[in-house]
């Protein structure tokens, strides 16, 4: 090749390589972007997955933990740690979702769908489980806590339930309450007439008594079934509780303790029917425990009346808010349901822990707090 020709070839040869350094250049520039991107990506949807309410769980075909979020940490109770990466049947049993989790990762081909029920903290969970298969990739779980849904269902059904009761109450309340004004008229005159027969004069007055408790009974319902009206005003609420806890401790002849933590606050409610609510849960303590209650306001604005009676089994712990529902030999059973009446009124909470120890009644004030 002549030196021309030479020439001529390194020249093309130097633009070449020029080109294809530029490009090379280019490539990693648009390489380095296209990193960017997935980092920013990447990150984007782990804020999503951590961000989503429902436990995410994936699961490798080799059974390793690829990714998790939040909810799931709190549900299943592990730590961040222990899921990164960790086989899961270092963690798990492999049914522990209703279904083998060896046998979905190797076939890896159908989608499951199941209702389990898991405990945490002694507490009894309903999840609805989804698992859906991720061709070559592995098992996409989803827990679904359906507790909070199945008892708002179950208030729901305990509503109209209740609804339908108060109405038939208040109509046999109506229908009784007419004959025993009538019985009782009768009866009065009666005892009056048997002044000089003492034994059948005590008799009538027995019917009169019987009859006056039996209207009592029956007022209750009727009270019951009536809105509750309430006259709202701006209550302190550790001077108020001050002053009926003196009124109990008198009424009752029993010592009431009361804790007060360093806080003042207002709350808008009724005066009135809050005491009269109060008044029955104490009540009610002094029955179980036969010793001191405890009124215990937190700085939550939580009230807490704690009795060390023997407690309320699991079983009737769904009950105790239901009209005529009662473990006493005595009472007509409304005098926890006009609590719960009472404190819906005032858009109130109110939640219950019972054990061999004792009751705590949980009363949330915070809907209407008031600086």
């Amino acid at each position: 090749m002549n030196p021309d020709g030479l020439e001529s070839a390194f020249a093309l040869f130097a633009k070449e390589t020029g080109r294809l350094e530029n490009a090379y250049l280019a490539a990693g520039e648009k390489l380095d972007q296209l990193n960017a991107q997935l980092e920013s990506t990447e990150k984007r949807h782990a804020t999503i997955i951590q961000h989503i309410p429902d436990a995410l769980l994936l699961v490798r075909l080799d059974g390793t933990i690829a990714q998790h979020n939040g909810p799931c940490v709190h549900l299943l109770g592990k730590s961040d740690q222990e899921l990164t990466e960790t086989l899961f049947w270092d963690l798990f049993e492999d049914t522990l979702f209703g279904f083998s989790m060896r046998e979905a990762l190797e076939t890896n081909n159908q989608k499951k769908d199941v209702m389990l029920t898991l405990v945490k903290d002694g507490k009894q969970l309903s999840i609805e489980v989804s698992a859906t298969p991720i061709k070559k990739q592995g098992l996409l779980v989803v827990l679904r806590d359906r507790t909070p849904i199945q008892q708002l269902e179950r208030a729901l059904r305990q509503s109209d339930r209740l609804k339908e009761l108060g109405q038939m109450a208040a109509t046999l309340a109506h229908e009784i309450r007419n004959p025993l004004g009538g019985i009782e008229g009768f009866a009065s005159l009666l005892e009056e007439d048997l002044e000089k027969l003492p034994h059948q004069q005590k008799m009538a007055r027995s019917i009169v008594e019987g009859v006056r408790a039996l209207n009592q009974t029956v007022t209750s319902i009727l009270d019951y079934t009536r809105p509750c009206c309430l006259n709202f005003e701006k209550v302190e609420v550790c001077s108020f509780l001050e002053k009926w806890v003196a009124f109990l401790s008198k009424e009752q002849q029993a010592r009431l303790e009361m804790q007060l933590e360093p806080c003042s606050f207002y709350i808008q409610a009724d005066p009135v029917h809050l005491g009269r609510a109060i008044f029955n849960l104490v009540c009610n303590g002094l029955d179980a425990s036969k010793k001191k209650v405890l009124l215990r306001l937190q700085k939550s604005g939580e009230l807490h009346i704690i009795d060390r009676g023997a407690g309320i089994p699991q079983e009737e712990l769904e009950k105790i808010f239901t009209p005529f529902f009662t473990t006493k030999t005595q009472g007509t059973g409304l005098g926890l349901s006009e609590v719960d009446k009472i404190l819906k009124a005032h858009d109130f909470t109110i939640a219950i822990e019972s054990s061999t120890k004792g009751t705590t009644f949980k009363i949330g004030l915070l809907n209407h707090h008031a600086s």
